[in-house]
């Protein structure tokens, strides 16, 4: 596959070249065909013309100038099976399997000239000519050659490796994966001494093609497309079907890729990469922060404090000790608040390296949760029910209001005057909260499994239920709050799925955390079709909690103790949500695109968020594109 200016150049096996224009994303469309007499396994562009490895009918050229009448120019028998095709200008290098690599002459496009025939040690699978400079990987070892005189290349250097399946050359860099070793990268600067600087990374054993940037290692596996973030192990996967991805094509931030008989186009819309963790010497169980200090309840070691302003770097600065097991934590401003089985604490983090309890809430029962809304505090008790708490003055908190719920209250998050209650085999409660001196009960929601927490994205509240479901409510009206279905990461995933555990909403999307699995998000733009984006492959014991804070998600694993930081970007705040296409540019393509996408009734064309797609949409749509964009901000 080989990507220029607006097309996609696709070897398409029995089929040819198949030439596809991906202008408009949303509407890729094949503008060219030109059968060929093999089986096409590769193309490469040079000139205007298609330079095509066709199998065991050897080399095959295009010419393409015109991509949606590409024309026949010659056609050179070359030794075994041609499998792989690179170039530098005119000349052509094939892979030819037991036959070893071809350097071709193809100055004269209708008249290609074999200039050698190289025999290597194992075979050759594939090749890569920068300049002078030709990378032959084979099933044993890389090998650098020089081939100012094509007709005789000199062999500079080889590097040993093990059941090699692919590589990428990018600058003075080649990253090769193998099966046995994973994901190995050579310095080649001087490419008469290959030298190896790292091999890691055991996912990339399954991997089919590769494709490497100065943040992430693209990859396809086994039955998904796979970031990986670069040179770090926080990976994420595009997955589809049983089918495996095959070739692919990275062009910032699309990636292109066949799969069976299709050809696909994803955007790499995530940007996440942990940038930070630390031992809690604990039992982490939750998790909050403001911009400086994050604040982890650590079980029977109390509460530990940790110093943020470098999230690179985050350090333990103090411990408040525990009388028992504190387990969940809210963080506003200075003040944490933290559950314990005396109720809720309430701790002074201002010197993040000397907490200090200001006061004590004592529930009847059970402290289980505790959110916090500007001099409000929210708690949940195990039997009574809502705690509604003044804390005005920390040191004299005032019980404005109560509510006895049906069932055992758990976790509680609060949204524009509402509180969402999970009551384990109660369901889910819904509190009007908007005089808080008088909580009222406005609705129960049963829930098919245990609602041990809650969490609400722009339309639902959401609620993880093992085995691997996730209940979802519609909340759009609270009073008329009903049960919309179940999501199943058994069925996403595969049946050795393990249960969610916890779930944090944002906009149209949701963050799930599978219990040994990591953490993975959806867009639910579309609820009837939950999208999977992509996962941060848990590389740690099982994750206890976590907590989205601006652009950073933390979390914690209990087992170990830890506290990790994410940077967790998503587009879903687009800088140009007018520019459809990607292309930094307001214009008539993205005009086109916003049609395709309503016609299509794509989530995309969603502009005003109410989950339909109609004619308000399109008023939105030219809001934003009348408002215009500052590109590059």
């Amino acid at each position: 596959m080989f990507y220029e200016g607006e097309f996609i150049y696709l070897a398409n096996s029995n089929a040819g070249l198949t030439i596809i224009n991906v202008q408009n994303f949303y509407n890729p469309y094949i503008v060219g065909t030109f059968d060929t007499a093999g089986l096409s396994a590769d193309v490469t562009l040079f000139d205007g013309y298609a330079a095509i490895a066709d199998g065991p009918n050897g080399l095959v050229i295009a010419d393409v100038i015109d991509p949606t009448l590409p024309e026949f120019a010659s056609s050179l028998p070359l030794p075994g099976n041609t499998i792989f095709v690179s170039n530098q200008g005119s000349l052509i290098a094939t892979a030819n399997g037991a036959e070893g690599f071809m350097l071709v002459d193809a100055s004269n496009p209708t008249d290609p000239t074999l200039l050698s025939n190289n025999l290597t040690p194992t075979g050759t699978i594939e090749v890569e000519i920068r300049g002078t400079i030709l990378y032959v990987l084979c099933a044993d070892r890389i090998i650098s050659y020089d081939t100012s005189n094509p007709v005789h290349p000199v062999l500079l250097d080889e590097h040993l490796i093990e059941n090699a399946i692919t590589m990428d050359v990018q600058g003075d860099i080649v990253n090769y994966c193998s099966s046995s070793t994973g994901l190995g990268i050579l310095d080649t600067s001087n490419p008469a001494n290959l030298t190896s600087i790292e091999t890691a990374w055991h996912g990339a054993r399954e991997a089919r093609d590769l494709r490497v940037t100065d943040r992430f290692v693209i990859q396809t596996r086994s039955s998904c497309v796979q970031e990986t973030a670069y040179p770090t192990n926080s990976t994420l996967c595009y997955y589809f079907d049983s089918r495996a991805p095959n070739k692919l094509v990275f062009a910032q931030p699309y990636v292109f890729f066949t799969v069976g008989e299709e050809f696909r186009i994803i955007r790499m819309n995530l940007d996440e990469i942990e940038i930070g963790s630390t031992e809690t010497n604990g039992s982490a169980s939750d998790v909050d922060a403001n911009e400086v200090v994050a604040a982890v309840a650590n079980g029977a070691a109390g509460l530990a404090t940790f110093d943020i302003s470098d999230p690179n770097n985050p350090t333990q600065a103090g411990n408040y000790p525990a009388s028992s097991s504190m387990r969940q934590v809210a963080v506003s401003g200075t003040t944490a608040f933290v559950t314990d089985i005396e109720g809720v604490k309430l701790i002074d983090i201002s010197d993040i390296s000397n907490p200090t309890l200001i006061s004590t809430y004592e529930t009847p029962d059970q402290a289980q949760d505790v959110v916090v809304d500007g001099k409000l505090a929210y708690i949940t008790d195990r039997i009574n029910g809502l705690f509604i708490v003044d804390w005005s003055s920390p040191t004299n908190l005032i019980t404005i209001g109560t509510l006895d719920t049906p069932g055992r209250a758990a976790g509680i998050t609060t949204r524009d005057g509402y509180a969402y209650i999970a009551a384990m085999a109660a369901g889910i409660h819904i509190v009007d909260i908007s005089n808080p001196a008088v909580p009222t009960l406005l609705r129960s929601v049963n829930t098919p499994g245990i609602a041990q927490s809650v969490s609400l994205n722009n339309q639902f509240a959401l609620v993880p239920e093992g085995p691997q479901d996730l209940a979802m409510i519609n909340i759009s009206d609270p009073a008329n709050a009903f049960f919309a279905g179940s999501f199943s990461i058994r069925d996403l995933f595969d049946s050795s799925a393990s249960d969610t555990i916890s779930v944090a909403g944002f906009g149209d999307s949701i963050v799930v955390q599978e219990n040994g699995r990591g953490v993975s998000l959806f867009d639910f733009a579309d609820p009837t079709m939950p999208r999977y984006l992509g996962r941060i492959h848990n590389i740690y014991p099982t994750i206890t909690s976590m907590k989205l804070i601006g652009e950073r998600l933390f979390a914690t694993t209990g087992s170990s103790g830890t506290m990790h930081i994410f940077d967790f970007r998503q587009d879903c705040e687009d800088n140009c949500p007018a520019d459809l296409n990607s292309d930094n540019l307001l214009d008539f393509f993205d005009i086109s695109s916003m049609i395709i996408a309503y016609q299509d009734q794509h989530p995309a064309a969603d502009f005003n968020g109410d989950g339909s797609i109609n004619f308000f949409d399109i008023s939105e749509f030219i809001v934003r594109f009348d408002r215009g964009c500052s590109f590059g901000m």
